[in-house]
């Protein structure tokens, strides 16, 4: 009981404290996007700097989201030097082409117990397609924290070929923090 009276209570607050109609932008230095991906039967984790962008989120009236968010392709890091560059180049990101991955919000809508699911536009290696992506929203301290993970694959946006080695699917994990 006490549980739930906590949800509610944190669900409440969360909605009144988001149905305001500013424009958030992200934090470059708290937030993160990092993805894992098997390569060879192993878990490889990787990152990328911090999006870019314009988030606008009421929690009353989440049909109206506006999330349209960029990052830095080249900004790719694996903790592998030679692994980085490589994903750099032609044959995986090209990111001279292609320097931007766009998330563009079509719609969100509530998915209960305060969480939330957003559907988008991700760009991509010069390719376009639709993700969706489960959220959370709360507050910490003077930032709201958008949190979620989806799964996106990479040949369905002519990142690499089909390989053996590397698995077709890589699991993104955000926690952007934006004020």
């Amino acid at each position: 009981m006490r549980t739930m009276l906590t949800v509610l209570l944190l669900s409440v607050a969360t909605h009144a404290a988001l149905s305001q109609d500013a424009v958030l932008h992200p934090d470059g230095k708290l937030s993160t996007v990092k993805f894992t991906i098997r390569n060879f039967g192993f878990a490889v984790q990787g990152s990328f700097s911090p999006p870019t962008g314009d988030i606008s989120f009421d929690a009353g009236r989440p049909q109206q989201a506006k999330f349209d968010v960029s990052l830095q392709a080249a900004s790719i890091n694996t903790g592998n030097r030679k692994r980085d560059s490589h994903l750099r180049s032609a044959d995986f990101f090209d990111c001279e082409r292609y320097p931007l991955i766009r998330v563009r919000a079509t719609r969100a809508e509530a998915a209960g117990n305060g969480l939330y699911r957003l559907h988008a536009t991700l760009d991509m290696h010069g390719a376009s397609g639709t993700i969706e992506i489960p959220f959370a929203v709360r507050k910490e301290g003077d930032y709201w924290l958008f949190e979620g993970s989806f799964a996106v694959n990479r040949l369905a946006y002519q990142v690499g070929s089909s390989s053996l080695a590397m698995a077709d699917e890589a699991t993104v994990n955000l926690k952007i923090y934006a004020k």
